[in-house]
Order: structure tokens, then C-alpha cells, then sequence
């Protein structure tokens, strides 16, 4: 079975990507939040058409994770200092939180004022990069581990015995 309403999907993912340069002309207005808060609508709906497949599933939690922590927080993902502090973007706690804004934009500094900070940018991975994110992102990349060879493997159950014959594949 394909994926349903795929272009839901590639519609969040441009939302998304929108969002980024939109921030730097609009600044954190309404526009941004705007395309924001429609993207993360879109990703869950997408994956939610799609969670006869258990990836999709995880990947619903994901989104709705990531939307929660930012939607708290004025739709910034707020970094813990020390997370800065450990993937060597600063070297004291002190120095982490001389960082206004930290990059990328889309991220604010935690403070006593962050809310739901279990689920914001506070996890640290080395690989590829060093970097901090977020439980809902490493549940993405689960997700999208799980969903690219799930997905391949269901493309090649999904061809007929007589559409392989009829491409000169005859001994199947």
C-alpha cells in the first residue's frame, strides 16, 4: 500500500523550510507562527493518514513533541545552556547564555520562564555533528530510520509477478 496524501507531507516539509527565512524577514510575528503552527497541523495529519504504518506512528508522537515544546515556548525551541556547553558551541555556562540568540534562529536560550523542558533541545548527540535536539527529533530520526527500509521493502512486494515477466524478468 503507498503512503496517502504525500503532498500533505511535502507541503509541511515546505512550511517548514519557509519558516527559517521568514523569521529573519518578519522577525517572530505572526507570519511566522502562521507557517509554523499550519506545518506541524500538516506533519501531524500527514503521518496521522499514513499510521497503518507503524513508523508513522512514531513519527506523529515526533511531530506532536516538537510542536508541543515549541508552542510553549512562542514557537522557538529553546537549548539548554549546558547542552551549548557540551557540544562545544560554548565553553562555560556562563558564556552559553551570553549567546542571544543561538543559532539557528528558530532556537531560544532555556530559562526559568521555559516551559515543558523535558521535551526541548536537550539531548545531546555527537554523530554527524555535535548538537542538541530534542526527544521529538530523535524519535523523527527513529521514525525515518525505520520508515525508509519499511517503505522500500513494501515498493518491491507491490510489484506483480506479470509486470516483472513483462520487463524480460521471466523466471519469476
Amino acid at each position: 500500500m503507498p503512503v496517502r496524501y504525500p503532498l500533505v507531507l511535502v507541503a509541511a516539509l515546505l512550511l517548514q523550510l519557509a519558516a527559517h527565512p521568514a523569521r529573519d524577514f518578519f522577525g517572530d510575528g505572526a507570519e511566522v507562527t502562521s507557517l509554523l503552527v499550519a506545518s506541524y497541523v500538516l506533519l501531524v495529519a500527514g503521518f496521522a493518514f499514513n499510521a497503518r504504518y507503524w513508523f508513522a506512528r512514531i513519527l506523529v508522537v515526533a511531530a506532536l513533541l516538537n510542536a508541543l515544546a515549541m508552542g510553549f515556548n512562542g514557537w522557538r525551541m529553546p537549548v539548554a545552556p549546558e547542552s551549548l556547553v557540551r557540544i562545544g558551541v560554548a565553553e562555560t555556562i556562563e558564556a552559553a547564555l551570553a549567546l542571544e540568540p543561538p543559532s539557528p534562529k528558530s532556537r531560544v536560550l532555556e530559562s526559568g520562564s521555559t516551559r515543558l523542558s523535558p521535551i526541548t533541545d536537550s539531548v545531546v548527540v555527537s554523530w554527524p555533528s555535535p548538537n542538541a535536539v530534542s526527544p521529538g527529533d530523535v524519535l523523527a530520526m527513529a521514525g525515518i530510520l525505520i520508515a525508509v527500509p519499511e517503505l522500500w521493502r513494501l515498493k518491491s512486494r507491490s510489484r506483480v509477478p506479470s509486470q516483472v515477466a513483462a520487463k524480460g524478468h521471466a523466471d519469476l
